[in-house]
């Protein structure tokens, strides 16, 4: 099991608004994380587990 520093965490909206401050489109990420949530889809993800999908749903990270 991944360390909880590891995990993204849903209930933070700080953790929300620095995932989505590192990609272009920060404001379709956040809404697309907040959506995403709310129906449990991304609970218990890693951030690197998080990272590749936002990638793969065509999101270009800038850091």
């Amino acid at each position: 099991m991944p360390s909880d520093n590891a995990l993204f965490n849903c209930g933070q909206d700080h953790e929300i608004n620095y995932v989505a401050s590192l990609y272009l489109e920060q404001q379709k990420v956040r809404e697309l994380l907040k959506e995403k949530c709310a129906d449990g889809v991304i609970s218990h993800w890693t951030h690197k587990k998080l990272y590749t999908w936002l990638e793969s749903q065509g999101f270009t990270k800038i850091k």
